[in-house]
Formats: structure tokens, sequence, C-alpha cells
């Protein structure tokens, strides 16, 4: 069976990757069990880009619709069309992108941290180091990220930037990533073979470039880690 996906022009494409999968569902076109045709697929028929993609398949997955099996794809998993249709609108309409969150957030915390490895005070440094040693302790001793101190880490380089505002405007785009669509993308993420690792790695190397002193490699250890987000997560 080949299933094809319209072309779309609209801001909220989201929602119209989830009414074209609801639509066919409804004309038996897609059933439990089926398969949606990948991500690269949906995104070239419809003239949208991947991540855009990946944020509905994961809001659909988190209103129970579909699954998604690493390794295998995406597939319906029930019909209960109407009261699932309004959940998913719901998130759409409570969460803004996270793929466009994250790579606001690349621009500013890359830059943040160059400020950081300016300005950062012995005691800031030290709260960077200590969030830090909770990420690594979660990896190598429990095997699991440990979020809350994930989310202390990028705090405390945004503190030991001395800008409030900075540290207010970046603050708020960090809990537009605490949404559901958010976390069942990241979820997806953390099942890629050595993303722990891959991520703890990459979270030593900012602290370094701080510690440092050094600006430019601080800036450029950022950004690097926020392309290989959207590549890992958003497939971008």
């Amino acid at each position: 069976m080949t299933v094809i996906f319209e072309p779309i022009e609209t801001r909220t494409v989201r929602m119209k990757v989830v009414e074209q999968v609801f639509r066919m569902i409804r004309e038996k076109k897609l059933k439990p069990g089926d398969q949606l045709p990948s991500e690269r697929t949906i995104a070239e028929q419809m003239g949208i880009s991947r991540p855009t993609v990946r944020e509905a398949v994961a809001a659909l997955e988190v209103v129970g619709l579909v699954e998604t099996r690493i390794g295998q794809g995406t597939f319906i998993k029930s019909v209960e069309l109407e009261p699932l249709r309004f959940r998913a609108e719901s998130l759409f309409l409570e969460e803004r992108s996270p793929f466009e969150a994250l790579e606001t957030r690349k621009v500013l915390e890359s830059y943040a941290a160059a400020l950081a490895a300016e300005r950062a005070t012995d005691e800031q440094l030290g709260e960077i180091a200590a969030a830090l040693a909770e990420i690594e302790d979660g990896v190598k001793n429990d095997s699991m990220w440990n979020e809350a101190a994930d989310r202390r880490f990028h705090l405390a380089v945004l503190a030991a930037t001395n800008n409030s505002v900075l540290y207010d405007v970046t603050k708020m785009l960090l809990e537009m990533n605490q949404h559901r669509v958010w976390f069942k993308l990241k979820e997806m993420g953390r099942l890629l073979p050595g993303s722990l690792e891959k991520d703890l790695s990459e979270h030593q190397a900012i602290y370094n470039a701080i510690l440092s002193r050094n600006q430019e490699k601080a800036k450029e250890v950022v950004w690097n880690h926020y392309v290989m987000v959207e590549r890992d997560i958003f497939g971008a």
C-alpha cells in the first residue's frame, strides 16, 4: 500500500501533518498495525522540514495514536480519533515548536558560554562543576541522564554570564523544552547507541572551555553540541 501525503503551505504545519494522518485513518487508508512512510518521505511529499514531521509524529505518539519502534518505523496504534485529535490539538496550542526553541537556545547559549568564560566567578564555576558531576554520576553509575542536573548545568552557565536579561530570556526558552512533545523527542534520541556518553563528553567540553577562559572555544563547543542535538533528535 502506497500512502501519499499532500503538499501544504501553512504556518500550522505540525497540525496539518496530524490532520492528514487522522483523515487517512477515517477514510480507512490507514488502520491499526499499518506503518507510516518514513519521516523523509512525508517531509518530501508535504514540502516541509523533517523536524516538523518529527514533532508531529512525537505528538501523535504522546496522545497514543502511533508507536515508534526503533529500527523499524512508526505504526498506527489506535483509531479512537476524536478524543485523540482533541488532545493532539491541545498539545500544539500549549507548546511552541521544540525545534525552534532549541534553535534559538543554540544561538543564545553559545554566546552565553563565551560570556561565562570571560566573567564566571570561582563560585559560579563551582556550580557548573557540581551539576556536571551529578550528570557524570548518572551516566557512569546508573546509565541514565539526570535531567534535573542537566537543567542546573545550563542555568549555572547562564548565571555565570552575570547578565540578568540573557539569563531570563534563555531560561524561558529552556522552560519550553520541558513539555511533553519535547520529552518524547528526547526519549527517542536517548535510545540511540552511545547517546548518553556523547552528551556527557559534550557537557564536559563546555565546562572545560569555560574553566580555561577560552571564549571562542566555549562558543564553538556549545554551538556544536546543539548541532548534534538537532541531528540526533530532529534528523536536521
